[in-house]
């Protein structure tokens, strides 16, 4: 996608339509995760070529706490942390104990906060930087994905990280069942204590992070 297009993606969300959805998020239910995307009812642009629903370029200000999303597009999406004239503090987009299935943020800012399961996801070039992660990521997608100073319980089935840079990242004690390492940056990363099921870096993958002793190969 042309750095116009993502421009315009950002640039369509005027304040009326950012503050006033992000206004909508604030507010905390349990329940909410019982029934896929009730917190998501307005979405202005419709519907995107692939059938999800079309919040590219999205600004986050509030973090997600049970949410069910379900089918979303994120891509491009921002988390702001600042004072904004009209709206006041924004918290960041963290999205804590939510269920994601489906959802794409490719080239995303990612929050600093991930937790409990994300199913089919597409995080391909999406920056994860100093990210807090707990939580089980299942048929997702990290391709060419910069991952850098992540720390957390992981779990990783059925995951592409191809091309993805990993640097520098908290992988300890973390498992990973059947996914895909080619090309993939390990410099500086801690893997000691990881699980590796059906799957494993190379000799030389493993050979550049900073620890990583104590693995299991199964």
């Amino acid at each position: 996608m042309s750095k116009k297009l993502k421009k315009e993606l950002v640039e369509r969300w005027n304040h009326e339509l950012d503050f006033g959805i992000n206004h909508s998020l604030k507010k905390e239910n349990w329940k909410d995760k019982n029934t896929p995307n009730s917190r998501w009812v307005e979405h202005p642009f419709g519907i995107t070529e692939e059938g999800k629903l079309d919040f590219r370029g999205f600004p986050f200000r509030e973090p997600l706490k049970f949410h069910y999303l379900q089918n979303i597009d994120f891509s491009y999406s921002l988390t702001l942390n600042e004072m904004t004239k009209g709206y006041g503090m924004s918290r960041g987009g963290s999205i804590i104990s939510s269920i994601v299935e489906y959802c794409s943020f490719v080239e995303s800012l990612m929050p600093a906060n991930l937790s409990e399961k994300f199913v089919g996801c597409n995080f391909d070039k999406a920056v994860f930087d100093s990210t807090r992660i707990n939580a089980l990521f299942e048929s997702c997608t990290f391709i060419k994905c910069k991952i850098k100073n992540v720390l957390g319980e992981m779990r990783f089935i059925n995951c592409n990280f191809v091309g993805a840079n990993l640097t520098k990242s908290n992988f300890y004690s973390c498992y990973f069942e059947n996914c895909q390492f080619d090309k993939a940056n390990f410099s500086g990363c801690n893997i000691s204590g990881s699980t590796f099921v059906g799957t494993k870096p190379s000799e030389s993958q493993i050979a550049s992070c900073a620890v990583a002793d104590k693995l299991k190969f199964m």
